[in-house]
This record gives structure tokens, C-alpha cells and sequence, in this order.
């Protein structure tokens, strides 16, 4: 026969056994109140007022209980209720389903989280059988729920999902394997399973690993952060999100911090460690010169590939330091890697088969120390070879003139440092002075507005200069320039130019025209529009932010992460495009190119032309509100195969941030640490905790 304390423990653990991830919401709409509530033959119907809510049957849990012997105490501070009765106890918390039995002795996950209705607290009357060890039973002649504690209750477990874990806490010390217990119906794509790290006070925490259910595995990798006493909590839902059931355990993490790493053959460095850190430093040491090469703030998921310096035996030590959220460093062993490298030698900085018209910058690319360096040249019809320059080392600038035109073969030959000579192979160019002309300081499809300077690079000194301005929509033509010196002048264009117009550049040489490429662009003298806010600064984190919340909790993927991306894209929102001309808003909080639902905008965007980089005009996309801005960026990383890799992480706003650029969203290498710096800067992190 049971004890009194250990059948109460049965049934407490039972209790939770008939609960589940379900939310209630506030709006409540509750059948008439036609049930009576008898607890141990005493009617306390009129005292209790039971209500049916989905067909649920929901009791005051208060007088429930102190009709069966236990003290309720009531917290208002922390939205609590404890349950004593005798040595035993049960904590429940207002809107939460998670329970805590005997003071943190062990958790269980309920279906309906306690709620208040008319100021008093109410549970579904299961909870109460199980918790209590009473006995519930319905009368549906007279609609009646009866409560028996001298009679046993049955206890059977609600969820069949469970921790693979037989010890009443799972330890991290290190990344961990945590295994789960999957009902075979359920293991397929339309499942997923996540983990979620919760705070034993706060009953919150954060979605911490998750894989489609055909995977019995989460793998956890803990934040130095996380050390102490926490709750995980496993969850399996449906591909829309929905919880299914799941399963909580105690956790207590310890992080042992640990890197390391490998070295392949092809100088790809492949780090190890074994939490989760923020980014690594690499210190790549010559053990043959002593040179240092340091590599910061890189991407710890991901290889770094280095170039080894020098030729023959080349011993290496590598270490690896990656730091944690609170700014600790943790370094690992050295790493110690050789090379072996052939020496090699090539003549750079021209191309087999180029046409060289102009000076040209030689350089011996080489992976040895070396004591001289000659650059030669090689006609290719009479064989005649010439030296072009002797240098200790370094580049050569070679200016050929109209004698060195034809077919030359041009090398490199070095001596190294134990006297031994070394030569390049050939490089066949074909020296053309045929003379040209190009235009510089302006590019196709720019638009004009104010005074330009103009110039021109030619291969011959030119008798004549002149620019010819061409209105391509009447045919007008007229001559900007003529007799210039310096090969430059500023253009200032006048209302006869406004529209599409072009310009080519004429020189004479040796009683002969050359001429430029016409390079089309456009003179605008109207009124332009720049980048416009969208609201105001210090409103604009409340105004993204809910959206991410509603795209975290359908998608998983982290609010903390797109918030940061929406203030880093748009500036706090005080610089989305708008059109040039028409001055028409495009609510485009992230810089899309192309149409949109709303189709596009003009706004300028950079290119480069003989050199040069200016301004031209492109199409970025216009949508007719911000949240319409905001769905297609989320639908471009959500279906676009190139971010699958972020997908798989996406629920973590670190681990999100690399991979999004691994996959290619930005080529700035800093973009990582720019978006984890306002996450931690505005303390973000907070929108993507959840609670149950």
C-alpha cells in the first residue's frame, strides 16, 4: 500500500501527463454554467462556479484543493500558485504550462496553462485529480463532475514523445547529442522537432537547436553564458508551426571550453569548438621566418583557407582564439602543419596573347626569397633577346614604344638566395601602337545635372582634342572643346542638352582622326529626390520589430537577426528609396533590386567605366507598404535554394548572421559582426525569447 507522500508524488507526476503545448487566448466564450461540482459528497457548486471551455471542464483550483486537504498560496508578485499538501508540493504559474513539483524536484509540461477568470484561478479538473490523487468522475444525467479522494485515480502519460535520458537532469559540460524518442507516426518531413533552453525562474528561454522529425538527434552547442541551472524542453510541431507534444527535463550546464582544429592539405584550416562562440581570431605563424600573420573576427562554422608563403619545408603554428558573448577569449593548443611547396615563378600582370598599347607594371610572382630580379624581352621573328631591367625585386613599369610593336615573348629570371637561377616561362603579347582615344570622368548611362570634368587618355601625344556633344532626341550636334591641352575640361551643360544625349572624343595625330567610343548619357536639370525616412528614428525598432515577432513565430526564423538587418539595410529606416524623378516612396526597407508589388523606383547605384567609378540610374523595388517590403525579403530567404544553409540555423540570430552571408546575402566580410553588434548594442536578443 502506498504512503501517503509517495501516492501524491504519483499522482503529481501524473498530473502534467494530461498537458499540453495548447495557448489560451483572453477572449473567452464559456458555455452556460449548468455544472455542478461535488468534491468529497460536499456540493460547492454555488462556491466554485465550474465553466466548460472547448469542451474542457475548467474548476477554481483554490477551493478544489482546500477541500481536499491541501494549502494554496498565492503569489501576486510572480503570477504563482502553490499547492502543499503535507511534504509535498506543486508550483503553477499563471499562463505558463510548465509545472514545478516539490521545489525544482521535477518539471512536467501541461496541456492548459492556469488561467483567471473572475479573479480567480482555473485548471482543468483533471489537473486537480492528478495533482491531488482524487478520483474525477462525470455524471451526465445530472452534469455533475464528482471528486473522490478516498478513491484512486488512474495515471496515464498524455504525451509518448520523451528525453532518451533516464537521469533526472541531462549535464553539458561540451556540444551534446540530445536524444529523443519519437512516435514512429510522426518521424517524416511534416514534423519538426525543436529544443528550446528555458530559465527555471523566468519559465522562458530560447529555441537552442531544430531538425525535421526524421532525425532523432538535436545537437546542442551551450553558450558560456548559459552555465547553471536551466529547463529543456523539447517540442514537435507540424510544418505550420503547431505544437504536437513534447517532453521537459532539468538541465545543468557547465561549458568546458575547448577549440581546436585541422589542417588539410589544402591549407583550409577547419576550427573545433565545442560551444558556441561569437566569431574566432586566427594567429598563423612561419615557424621558418617567424612572421605572424594575424586573422580576426572570422567565421567560426565555417574553413579558412590561408596561402602558405615560401617554397620547399615550411613549418607552421597555428592557433585559434574564439571569443565568447561577454568578450573572454579562449585559445586553443598550437596547431602544427607543414608544407611542402616546388619553388615557383611567373611573370605577372600581362597576359598570353594580350594586346599591350600602353605602359604595363611587370612583376615577378614567386613563393622564394630572391637577390636579383631581370625582366627580358624576346622578339619573336628574329629571336633577339634584350634585358629590360635588373632589380633587387619588386615590379617594373615598361613603357614600349612604337619600335617594340609586333609579337614579343616577354620572362622573368631571378637568382635566389643560395645563387641558383630561376626563369618564368614566356608570355606571348602583341605590341600594338595603333593610337586610341577613350573618354574618362563620365560613363554610359549617367545622368548630368552640374558642371563634370571630362578627360581623355590616349597612347600618342595628340596634335588636337576636341569633345562632340550629340542631343540623340532632335540630332542636335555641337562641340564642347577643342585645342586642349592637358586632354581634360568641364563640361557645363546647358538647357539646350537636357534629355538623352552622347559624346565622342576626336584627336588628330600625325595629320589623322582618332575617335573615342560615344559614351551615351543623360543631362537632367529638373528636381531630384533622395532617400526618404520611412518614420521616425526612434519609433522605427517598435515598428519592426513586431513584424519580426510575427515572422519569428511563424518561421523560426530569429526576430533579434531580421530586426538587425532592417536597421542595418535602411539606416533606422531614415534612408529608404525613393524614386529620382517622381519622387514616388518605395517602402523598400532592405535595397531590392528589380519590381516589386508596387513595381519600382529609380535610385542610384554605382558602376565603373575606363577606371572610373560614378553614379547611374537603377531599378530598385517599390511596394505599397512597408509590410509588404518585409514579406518579400523573408520570401527570398525562405525559397531561394542559396539559403538553405541559413534556413538550417535560422532560429539563431548568431548562427544566422554567418551563414546568411556564407550564402551569400552580403560581400562585406564585416557584415557578421556589424548585425550581432546591434543585436547585443539594443539587447534584441530579447524578441526572439518565447515562453509556453
Amino acid at each position: 500500500m502506498l504512503m501517503e507522500s509517495d501516492y501524491m508524488k504519483k499522482n503529481i507526476i501524473a498530473l502534467i501527463m494530461v498537458l499540453s503545448f495548447y495557448i489560451f487566448v483572453f477572449s473567452f466564450s464559456f458555455a452556460s454554467s449548468d455544472v455542478n461540482l461535488v468534491v468529497n459528497g460536499k456540493d460547492i457548486t454555488d462556491l466554485s462556479n465550474p465553466v466548460i471551455k472547448d469542451d474542457r471542464t475548467l474548476i477554481p483550483v483554490r477551493f478544489v484543493s482546500e477541500e481536499l486537504g491541501a494549502e494554496v498560496i498565492w503569489n501576486n508578485d510572480d503570477r504563482t500558485v502553490l499547492i502543499k499538501k503535507n511534504d509535498e508540493s506543486m508550483l503553477l504559474k499563471i499562463d505558463s504550462k510548465i509545472v514545478n513539483y516539490n521545489n525544482n524536484d521535477f518539471y512536467q509540461v501541461s496541456d492548459v496553462a492556469p488561467i483567471i477568470i473572475n479573479d480567480r484561478t482555473y485548471v482543468p479538473v483533471r489537473l486537480v485529480s492528478n495533482g491531488l490523487g482524487a478520483y474525477i468522475d462525470w455524471d451526465n444525467n445530472t452534469r455533475t463532475v464528482v471528486v473522490d479522494s478516498e478513491r484512486k485515480s488512474e495515471i496515464k502519460p498524455f504525451y509518448e514523445i520523451s528525453f532518451n535520458e533516464t537521469n533526472k537532469l541531462i549535464y553539458v559540460s561540451s556540444e551534446k547529442d540530445i536524444e529523443i524518442n519519437i512516435p514512429k507516426e510522426y518521424q517524416n518531413e511534416n514534423y519538426n522537432l525543436k529544443l528550446f533552453l528555458f530559465d527555471r525562474d523566468s519559465y522562458s528561454g530560447y529555441i537552442v537547436s531544430k531538425e525535421k522529425a526524421t532525425k532523432d538527434i538535436l545537437k546542442y552547442k551551450p553558450k558560456v553564458e548559459d552555465d547553471g541551472e536551466k529547463i529543456f524542453i523539447v517540442g514537435l510541431f507540424d510544418n505550420d508551426n503547431n505544437w504536437v507534444m513534447g517532453d521537459i527535463k532539468k538541465a545543468f550546464i557547465n561549458v568546458i571550453p575547448k577549440i581546436g582544429g585541422e589542417v588539410d592539405k589544402n591549407c583550409s584550416i577547419t576550427p573545433e569548438i565545442n560551444f558556441l562562440a561569437k566569431y574566432i581570431d586566427y594567429e598563423i605563424k612561419n615557424l621558418n621566418t617567424g612572421n605572424v600573420t594575424t586573422i580576426e573576427k572570422r567565421d567560426p562554422y565555417d574553413k579558412y583557407k590561408f596561402t602558405p608563403s615560401g617554397a620547399g619545408t615550411i613549418n607552421y603554428a597555428i592557433t585559434i582564439k574564439a571569443s565568447d558573448f561577454s568578450g573572454n577569449e579562449y585559445i586553443s593548443d598550437e596547431i602544427m602543419f607543414q608544407t611542402y611547396l616546388i619553388k615557383e615563378l611567373e611573370l605577372v600582370g600581362i597576359n598570353n596573347n594580350m594586346t599591350i598599347s600602353k605602359s604595363d607594371n611587370l612583376l615577378a610572382k614567386r613563393n622564394f626569397d630572391v637577390l636579383e630580379t631581370t625582366y627580358y624581352i624576346k622578339d619573336e621573328k628574329t629571336g633577339v633577346e634584350e634585358v629590360l631591367a635588373t632589380i633587387p625585386y619588386g615590379s617594373y613599369e615598361w613603357n614600349p614604344t612604337k619600335e617594340d610593336e609586333g609579337n614579343k615573348l616577354l620572362k622573368v629570371s631571378v637568382i635566389d638566395t643560395k645563387g641558383i637561377r630561376h626563369d618564368s616561362d614566356y608570355v606571348k603579347v602583341a605590341v600594338d601602337f595603333s593610337p586610341y582615344l577613350k573618354i574618362k570622368g563620365i560613363g554610359p548611362k549617367q545622368v548630368i545635372s552640374k558642371e563634370t570634368k571630362i578627360s581623355s587618355e590616349s597612347n600618342v601625344e595628340l596634335d588636337n582634342l576636341y569633345f562632340v556633344l550629340k542631343n540623340n532626341d532632335n540630332g542636335d550636334k555641337r562641340i564642347l572643346s577643342s585645342g586642349i591641352i592637358d586632354g581634360s575640361f568641364m563640361y557645363i551643360p546647358n538647357e539646350n542638352d537636357e534629355g538623352n544625349v552622347s559624346i565622342t572624343a576626336y584627336g588628330v595625330y600625325n595629320g589623322e582622326i582618332i575617335k573615342s567610343d560615344t559614351v551615351d548619357f543623360k543631362v537632367y536639370f529638373g528636381e531630384t529626390y533622395g532617400p526618404k525616412p520611412i518614420i521616425k528614428k526612434d519609433e522605427f525598432l517598435e515598428f519592426v520589430s513586431k513584424m519580426a515577432i510575427e515572422s519569428y513565430e511563424k518561421t523560426d526564423m530569429s526576430a533579434a537577426l531580421q530586426t538587425a538587418q532592417a536597421i542595418l539595410e535602411s539606416g533606422w529606416g531614415q534612408s529608404v528609396p525613393v524614386d529620382k524623378y517622381s519622387n514616388k516612396f518605395s517602402y523598400n526597407l532592405f535595397g531590392i533590386k528589380g519590381t516589386g508589388t508596387d513595381g519600382s523606383v529609380i535610385s542610384n547605384t554605382w558602376e565603373v567605366y575606363n577606371g572610373v567609378v560614378y553614379r547611374i540610374d537603377d531599378y530598385f523595388r517599390a511596394y505599397n507598404n512597408a509590410f509588404e517590403s518585409w514579406k518579400d525579403h523573408k520570401r527570398i530567404l525562405l525559397e531561394l535554394s542559396r539559403y538553405q544553409i541559413f534556413r538550417d540555423v535560422m532560429y539563431n540570430d548568431t548562427l544566422g548572421a554567418w551563414s546568411i552571408r556564407r550564402a551569400g546575402y552580403a560581400t562585406d566580410p564585416k557584415y557578421p559582426i556589424k548585425l550581432m553588434d546591434i543585436i547585443e548594442r539594443y539587447n534584441l536578443k530579447e524578441l526572439d525569447k518565447v515562453d509556453l
